[in-house]
């Protein structure tokens, strides 16, 4: 008879590492504060392949119907909790110093979009948040600091605050990898009306309004007599009593205004110089005969 040995396969256990657990504190208390911001404050904890940055937030805002709309711009975040006063030193009562290596610094303020460093304190439960500047110091090649004002840099749930700290810091997505199309709002509000304005003009010439030097002046429209503008010409009342037969408007619906052939010329020409304002104000000329930009210094 063949002699048989048996191989028991023995099944180890699995550890949880007591960094691991304080770093889940972290997360969660931050995530906790994301979501009771108002308005809310989305975060995404980064999976993979994303070295040095834990995740990364974007702003949230209320659109003109009341609903609550994502907006595209993003912060990263790299957040760090501490249960011993790991990565801390030179505290008082009214600051403290993260200490860390030098390369997550260089790594952290050399990134493409801006990184908040958040700090979380398992004992007190406080979180502290400050944007990686240039200019934070470097103590040695190896090791390097940034200080943190206690008071400036706290994060309180239901202070609704963060944006006002950090709103100059948000930065739109962009894949640096790939040809992507960037816009820009060239209008004075969120999206494409919803009404064109009808005014009776009482001219018919352009060029007397721009002789009147009367500033400042809508963006509009003068065709056959009539005054078309996205805005109400009374919030101009020099250009509305000099130029403008006094009676209401003709309010209208501007996707049907485009449906006549007429009508859309004339909201193409409009936005059209809309967009030339808008390039006008920020430096930008555009030559036509060359299809290109001119930006002016």
């Amino acid at each position: 008879m063949p002699n048989f040995i048996y191989l028991e396969k023995i099944l180890m256990p699995k550890f949880l590492n007591k960094s691991q657990i304080i770093g889940e504190k972290g997360v969660a208390a931050f995530h906790d504060y994301c979501a009771n911001h108002n308005p809310p404050i989305l975060w995404r904890e980064e999976t993979k392949n994303d070295f040095g940055i834990d995740g990364e937030i974007e702003i949230v805002k209320k659109n003109e119907d009341g609903h609550l709309e994502v907006t595209g711009e993003i912060l990263k975040i790299q957040l760090k909790s501490t249960e011993k006063g790991s990565y801390i030193s030179n505290e008082t009562e009214t600051s403290f110093e993260f200490s860390g290596s030098s390369d997550d610094l260089n790594y952290w303020k050399n990134h493409k979009l801006s990184v908040v460093l958040v700090i979380y304190f398992v004992k007190t439960q406080t979180l502290h948040a400050k944007k990686v500047e240039t200019e934070d110091s470097e103590r040695t090649k190896k090791r390097m600091s940034i200080l943190f004002n206690k008071k400036n840099t706290l994060l309180i749930k239901g202070e609704n605050d963060f944006l006002s700290k950090f709103s100059s810091f948000f930065k739109g997505r962009v894949n640096f990898d790939a040809s992507e199309t960037l816009y820009t709002n060239i209008f004075r509000f969120n999206k494409l009306p919803k009404f064109i304005y009808e005014y009776k003009s009482k001219i018919s010439d352009v060029i007397v309004i721009f002789n009147s030097k009367i500033k400042p002046l809508p963006d509009f429209l003068l065709k056959s007599s009539k005054f078309y503008s996205f805005l109400k010409l009374e919030q101009f009342s020099e250009f509305y009593r000099e130029f403008v037969v006094q009676e209401p408007p003709q309010t209208l619906h501007f996707k049907s205004f485009m449906r006549e052939k007429a009508n859309k010329s004339y909201a193409i020409e409009l936005i059209s110089k809309y967009f030339k304002d808008h390039c006008h104000k920020k430096g930008i000329g555009f030559i036509k005969d060359y299809n290109r930009s001119l930006l002016s210094h």
